[in-house]
């Protein structure tokens, strides 16, 4: 298992970030907590991230490493293609044109931080789907039965790092607000 810090990538799919969900696809899936990290190809994070699959993939397949690994097929890798992440009406999903992503999930609940280390309440609307972060994945690689040979990220922690526009609408703020000032009562003055 290789640990990895990938930098100031782009947050998707955070709303199992704090809740664990399950795939769609599969509703007897096991609910796991996790999100999906934009990266810009040709990065410091693309070749951090591949150079641990690769690495997790010789370690684990032996002499043969090269070829099962570039048997792998692509939604058997926690890298993949941003253009075919497809959205329901067969478009590429905003954000993901052009890029790749990570996909990341774990059983136990990623730790959670600001920017100086602090650990972010879920009331802070922080992080949100859009936003910049930095993120601390284990990437490995399994043989698991009845699925073949596949190289993987467990999501290990989050670190809010700055603000992005939001997939899918506005993040969550109590910004724009009035101050209104408590009523006062007649018991108030005696």
């Amino acid at each position: 298992m290789a640990i990895i810090f990938l930098k100031e990538v782009r947050l998707s799919f955070a709303q199992n970030l704090r809740t664990p969900g399950r795939p769609p696809s599969d509703p007897n899936a096991k609910l796991k907590y996790g999100a999906q990290f934009i990266i810009e190809p040709g990065s410091p994070n693309h070749k951090a991230l591949e150079d641990a699959m690769k690495a997790e993939a010789s370690a684990k397949f032996g002499a043969n490493w090269e070829a099962i690994y570039n048997s792998i097929d692509g939604n058997k890798k926690c890298l993949r293609d941003g253009n075919k992440n497809l959205d329901g009406s067969g478009q590429v999903r905003g954000g993901y044109a052009g890029k790749l992503y990570v996909k990341a999930n774990n059983s136990m609940a990623p730790v959670i931080v600001d920017q100086s280390g602090a650990v972010l309440a879920e009331a802070s609307g922080k992080p949100y789907s859009g936003c910049y972060v930095n993120v601390k994945l284990d990437i490995y690689a399994q043989n698991k039965p009845g699925q073949g040979a596949q190289v993987n990220a467990s999501l290990l922690a989050v670190q809010f790092v700055k603000d992005g526009e939001a997939f899918g609408g506005v993040p969550p703020s109590a910004d724009g607000f009035e101050f209104i000032a408590p009523e006062t009562s007649n018991n108030d003055l005696f």
